[in-house]
């Protein structure tokens, strides 16, 4: 049974059991849905086509038919003007016939079919044949003329053999329709002045032109090339379009600084495969050259807080007590307030250089301690209120840690001072179980930060380069939030259990 499983799970794997199920079946799915959507539309659209050629058909007629009536109204109106309830002819114009009626609508005279007058211009016979009546005025009151709609038809040549058949009803009949034939297409068109109508009822399928019924069928010829197309597609997206996409955020990722996102394989045709082939490899240079850069950035800043500490040794263990020496020498000598000034003054520049150079603090009491120095010297050289709060239980950490953070928090307030125009900065420092953050904040103006940490050199933004790099050979993490015009926020986070890299 395991196995049956394992063999069905590799065949669902393949290439065509998935082509079949995800690509074959919906395209061909889209391709009736296509093909008989288009056939309904082509059956809409003939109908109208149908449609309005039947329509100019029955105003056509409507027009002839209209110049027709007015030949035998004028024609009776012509009878009208000797006729006489004694005398009333037959005139074959009216194979209804005709009636005089009085002002009261009398009957008078009739000849024909015709005997009452109707309420409007439609008379039904009793045999159930439906006369249009003419009416004009009489010198005894009116004459009346009814004649049979196919007469009219017959005589305007209109009902031709081979032609559509028309009809005339009246206006009030035009609801009719040809119910449960949906090929049956119904036009109407008014009859002058009168409430009569022409109609057509046609058979559209067998009106249209043979060419563009066999069209209908033209959408399925598609078929092979559309499958074709969408083949293609499906392998342009499987095989290109979504490898270069994942090859895009690997990339990404890899101009980010994470190195290793470029490496897990992302298929595709041989070309993809072979650029990221190449893309590993520079990725792996160069992360063996960033490695070299930390390593000797490292070994210089180490260099360097050697030079300061065995210089600011130098200075407080011989400079510095020379001065002092001698500054006691002139008060037992009684010099002048002002040469003793400017020897207390000098050693007092020196001892701000020594602790620049290497706070003791750090040594001695601990972060905290020189962090509170740091902001009191910054306050009073750079004229800069800086709060200072340590919250938390305070815990010590490797000495070379703690310079690094030391330095970084120097970095900071430095660069506020210089560039921020903030009327005040708050340093904080916070113990926290895993780790202590060290937040510097200003009100200043901001800037706008860049995309990556590349973009910092391009920008001038020098200090925060070094801020970035101390940090990570520190073990730390290094987060700036900043917008112009709302001031800038440095925090640093340096986990308990991280070790220095490179410092």
């Amino acid at each position: 049974m395991n196995s049956l499983f394992s063999r069905l799970s590799f065949l669902w794997h393949g290439f065509r059991p998935q082509f079949f199920v995800f690509t074959f079946m919906p395209l061909s799915v889209l391709l009736l849905v296509v093909a008989f959507g288009s056939q309904s539309l082509h059956h809409e659209g003939m109908q109208k086509l149908v449609a309005q050629r039947d329509q100019q058909i029955v105003e056509t007629a409507a027009r002839a038919l209209a110049q027709n009536i007015e030949t035998r109204q004028a024609a009776l109106a012509s009878l009208a003007e000797n006729v006489s309830a004694s005398d009333l002819p037959v005139s074959d114009l009216f194979d209804g016939g005709l009636l005089l009626v009085s002002a009261a609508g009398q009957p008078l005279a009739a000849s024909g079919l015709l005997e009452t007058a109707p309420d409007g211009d439609s008379w039904t016979a009793p045999d159930g044949h439906t006369f249009i009546v003419l009416s004009v005025p009489a010198s005894a009151g009116r004459l009346l003329g009814a004649v049979h709609p196919n007469a009219l038809l017959a005589q305007a040549a209109l009902n031709t053999p081979g032609a559509i058949p028309l009809t005339l009803i009246p206006q009030s009949h035009q609801a009719h329709q040809a119910a449960g034939h949906a090929s049956i297409i119904t036009t109407y068109a008014p009859l002058g002045r009168l409430n009569w109508a022409v109609m057509m009822e046609d058979h559209w399928e067998t009106s249209a032109d043979p060419l563009l019924n066999t069209t209908q069928s033209a959408p399925l010829v598609l078929a092979p090339l559309v499958l074709l197309a969408l083949a293609a597609v499906w392998f342009g997206t499987r095989r290109i379009v979504n490898p270069l996409q994942k090859l895009e955020q690997q990339a990404a990722r890899l101009a980010g600084g994470d190195f290793s996102a470029i490496r897990p394989a992302v298929g595709g045709i041989q070309e993809i495969r072979s650029l990221q082939g190449t893309l590993v490899l520079m990725s792996e240079k160069l992360e063996l050259a960033q490695d070299s850069l930390h390593s000797y950035i490292g070994a210089i800043t180490t260099g360097i807080e050697t030079e300061r500490r065995n210089l600011a040794r130098e200075l407080h263990d011989d400079t510095l007590q020379a001065l002092i020496a001698i500054n006691q020498q002139m008060m037992l000598e009684n010099k002048t307030p002002a040469q003793r000034a400017l020897v207390e003054q000098s050693i007092t520049h020196l001892r701000q250089i020594v602790r620049g150079l290497r706070p003791i603090y750090i040594e001695d009491i601990g972060l905290a301690a020189a962090l509170e120095m740091l902001a009191r010297e910054t306050r009073q050289t750079a004229n800069l209120p800086i709060v200072f709060q340590v919250r938390g239980e305070p815990q010590r950490l490797p000495p070379e840690r703690e310079m690094a953070l030391y330095r970084m928090a120097q970095e900071a307030l430095n660069n506020a001072a210089r560039h921020s125009q903030a009327s005040q900065v708050n340093l904080t420092l916070l113990f926290e179980t895993d780790g202590l953050r060290l937040t510097i904040e200003d009100d200043g103006v901001g800037f706008t930060l860049p995309a990556s940490p590349a973009e910092l050199v391009k920008a001038g933004h020098f200090g925060l380069l070094g801020l970035q790099e101390r940090a990570e050979m520190a073990g730390a993490q290094l987060t700036l939030q900043t917008t112009p015009g709302q001031g800038a926020k440095i925090g640093i986070f340096a986990p308990f259990n991280s070790r220095l890299n490179q410092l």
